[in-house]
């Protein structure tokens, strides 16, 4: 048995042969540092928010202008 796996329980069903080196599949190199992911995240929210507070915004508007033509139509049949 290699001293790789030693510390790796290795089962009778598993894929990995007994007394075999347990490989990583994918190659380990960085692809973004952490700075570039948290960077992404912020614009990622903003750009979700952006979005949520414009629908909320046009609502508003349009809840607005309806409530001003009610009651301008209000006005005028009294």
């Amino acid at each position: 048995m290699s001293e790789s796996t030693k510390t790796v329980k290795v089962y009778p069903t598993s894929i990995v042969p007994q007394g075999e080196k347990l490989e990583p599949v994918r190659k380990h190199d960085m692809v973004a540092s952490s700075l570039q992911v948290e960077v992404f995240h912020i614009a990622c929210f903003v750009v979700i928010f952006a979005f949520i507070f414009a629908g909320i915004w046009k609502t508003a508007l349009r809840a607005e202008k309806a409530e001003a033509k009610a009651s301008k139509k209000g006005l005028q049949e009294a």
